[in-house]
């Protein structure tokens, strides 16, 4: 079963603000908000800040896409929303945790 959550009436700018269990997104939401990860990633080279070398936009997309997997788990109507209902749930430390499932994950395993 999948868990929605309601979305408040629209704001000035006619964009309508996800809630959470504490009130409405405190971040700002983008027409990317309720995209496929897929989509998201594909846009990220448009940032203002993306970086030229290979290697850090390769590093980019691996974390955020390990992000957003991670974040897919959590109620919410879009990413913005999913990304404060983790930090109502765990505060800033939930940043580091899929970092770390995917760390250990790679690290060969020890035989018994």
């Amino acid at each position: 079963m999948i868990t929605t959550m309601p979305v408040t009436a629209p704001t000035r700018d006619g964009v309508a603000a996800p809630e959470t269990a504490a009130g409405p997104c405190k971040r700002p939401v983008s027409g990317l908000d309720t995209a496929a990860i897929s989509q998201v990633l594909a846009a990220m080279p448009g940032l203002a800040t993306w970086p030229t070398a290979v290697k850090d936009v390769r590093r980019l997309l691996r974390t955020a896409e390990r992000m957003m997997v991670w974040l897919q788990r959590l109620a919410g109507d879009g990413w913005q929303a999913r990304w404060q209902r983790a930090e109502e749930l765990y505060g800033a430390k939930w940043r580091e945790w899929p970092l770390e499932q995917a760390a250990s994950e790679a690290r060969p395993r020890a035989r018994n």
